[in-house]
């Protein structure tokens, strides 16, 4: 299947020719084989991976092959649907996808673990997914918009992140899988640490927390080269914990570099300009302009600057209020 092997040289070495032959080729495929299961399921892959827009179609092609594909690819279709409903960046999608990581977690594990070796792969990529999820409801989102943490969140954070630790150690996981696993655990461990410096009251404690974040951030792209969800979470410590805005825009290019059109990368990229040069609105306007239509954040504030920007300063098919939001913004993409 020459699609898949280009959605592999990608996986190898991101680049956005690679997904656009993948998703070519397979789309052909799929359409020449409609009842053959394996090509809709890595269609599905690779309209994940081109972020906002494959999304809905990827959550159509998991859910078939997940409902009535062969059994070998319907918990891994499963699987797949779950990480689409973590893409979308929503409450309700957060909770659908818990659940489904949920169903697969008790199905696999049956009477306990270890469970059988072929298995385990995808019990290490359910529970590292599963300890993401946690980590963002229980900590990133109710930070990001400054409501209370509830007492139990880091506990239940620890507690995902030592399953998911345990069941990457399954000396039956394949390389490629293994690396993928690493840096989802890392990245969550990133999370975990720069939530506790935005909570810390003492400096050197914050200091020494967003020093953690860094470093876990790091690892994750270490295991996972280009990822884009540990290069937007680097990005945004760089910029708004440790005031390097140089550093976050070279990080926030590279992550649209991968991803042409990224709308979370154009919210922060809007966000730093618009901090960065107060008295020159039009960069950032462009950037939320990108973003508002899946960032309510980025809606907000273009509307908020469209006074401030001259119409000869703006896109060229920019019209006011044209562009409503249907996400809130997210740092896992």
């Amino acid at each position: 299947m020459e699609g898949l092997r280009f959605l592999r040289a990608y996986e190898s070495e991101p680049s956005t020719d690679r997904l656009r032959s993948a998703d070519a080729k397979l789309t052909r495929c799929v359409e020449s084989y409609p009842s053959d299961a394996l090509p809709q399921f890595y269609l599905g892959v690779v309209k994940t991976l081109t972020g906002y827009p494959g999304l809905e179609q990827a959550a159509r092609l998991f859910t078939a092959v997940s409902d009535s594909g062969p059994d070998s690819l319907r918990l891994p279709a499963k699987y797949n649907l779950a990480a689409v409903h973590v893409e979308k960046y929503s409450d309700e999608d957060d909770e659908l996808a818990d659940r489904l990581l949920r169903e697969i977690e008790k199905k696999l594990v049956g009477s306990g673990r270890p469970v059988q070796a072929r298995n385990a792969a995808l019990l290490a990529q359910v529970t590292s997914l599963l300890a993401y999820v946690v980590v963002r409801r229980q900590l990133e989102v109710p930070l990001d918009r400054n409501e209370q943490i509830a007492p139990a969140a880091f506990e239940l954070t620890r507690q995902a992140l030592l399953v998911a630790r345990q069941d990457a150690q399954d000396p039956h996981i394949p390389e490629r899988v293994i690396r993928d696993v690493q840096a989802d655990i890392a990245n969550v461990e990133g999370i975990l640490a720069e939530s506790e410096a935005k909570l810390a009251k003492d400096p050197e404690e914050r200091r020494r927390k967003t020093a953690e974040a860094e470093r876990s951030y790091r690892q994750s792209l270490a295991h996972k080269r280009d990822w884009i969800p540990a290069m937007s979470n680097l990005a945004r410590i760089y910029q708004r914990l440790l005031g390097q805005p140089a550093r976050a825009e070279t990080l926030w290019n590279e992550v649209l570099r991968v991803r042409p059109g990224d709308a979370y990368a154009n919210y922060m990229l809007g966000d730093l300009f618009e901090h960065a040069d107060p008295s020159r609105p039009a960069r950032a306007f462009e950037c939320y302009w990108r973003a508002a239509s899946s960032i309510e954040k980025a809606a907000d504030r273009l509307k908020a600057l469209e006074s401030q920007v001259p119409t000869y300063q703006r896109p060229i098919d920019y019209e006011p209020s044209s562009r409503s939001s249907t996400r809130e913004s997210g740092s896992k993409d």
